[in-house]
């Protein structure tokens, strides 16, 4: 979105995450994402969305998700995450998210929690400051 800024959103409507990978994707990991954003979202003290309106919907989809295992091929844990910006039915923007884990006890809970801080940052570097 180069220099767009989010600064003018004051709350914020988190969408239930989608994807095309089926059971590839775990529940937990789905659950705990729309936690984890809510949470760094919206309800923590410094969170960057504590208003009302006008309000940025997040429609997250699940792009790829890779549970990783001990000594398998792959044993780090990662998922892809694309989060489709809008703002009165209209695209304001879009942003993908890769997090990534070689430790054999991340949880989905981890991964989640890392992806809803990296959004956050998002967010911070265009224009919407923690209040």
């Amino acid at each position: 979105m180069g220099g767009s800024s989010f600064c003018s959103y004051q709350g914020v409507n988190i969408a239930p995450p989608k994807s095309n990978l089926g059971g590839l994707v775990s529940s937990e990991y789905k659950s705990q994402l729309t936690a984890q954003l809510r949470k760094y979202l919206v309800t923590e003290e410094d969170a960057p969305f504590k208003g009302s309106s006008p309000m940025l919907t997040i429609e997250p989809e699940i792009m790829w998700y890779h549970r990783g295992g001990i000594g398998g091929i792959s044993p780090e844990k990662y998922v892809v995450n694309l989060f489709y910006l809008k703002a009165d039915g209209a695209d304001v923007g879009r942003v993908q998210i890769v997090t990534k884990s070689k430790a054999a006890g991340t949880g989905d809970d981890d991964l989640a929690e890392s992806t809803a801080k990296e959004l956050v940052s998002y967010f911070e570097d265009h224009g919407k400051k923690k209040d």
